[in-house]
């Protein structure tokens, strides 16, 4: 849906792959992860707003483990591969949000699968 605004760069660790392939300069990949984490908090506050929350507050919940690190690292490798080796970007339309609805229901970490995500919920207290 983005991909002709943004090459569909939602995702930190998409836009490190496309540096590293030589196909995104590490200039814009540097603007889509600033504005990827921005989003992701701004989302964040949203979100607080909806529920009647205060729109930035700290997070009380532990989040860190073996078990999420794990979780993550495995959501976000598989989350790549699904990417790269698409055949074409109406396949990874599908692919990719298949490959999260999956990881959500067999990750500990309920598989954000998106640095900027969890970096982004670190201003909600709720889960």
């Amino acid at each position: 849906m983005f991909g002709s605004i943004t090459g569909a760069h939602l995702n930190p660790a998409i836009a490190l792959v496309a540096t590293t392939k030589g196909s995104l300069p590490i200039g814009e990949a540097t603007g889509y992860v600033a504005v990827q984490v921005v989003g992701c908090c701004l989302e964040a506050m949203f979100a607080n707003a909806m529920f009647e929350q205060p729109l930035a507050q700290l997070s009380t919940h532990p989040r860190t483990g073996a078990a999420q690190w794990l979780s993550e690292s495995f959501a976000i490798a598989g989350l790549v591969l699904v990417a790269i080796t698409a055949p074409s970007g109406k396949e990874a339309a599908w692919r990719v949000p298949a490959w999260i609805g999956a990881t959500y229901w067999f990750t500990a970490s309920t598989s954000f699968a998106n640095p900027a995500i969890t970096l982004g919920r670190t201003p909600s207290d709720a889960y």
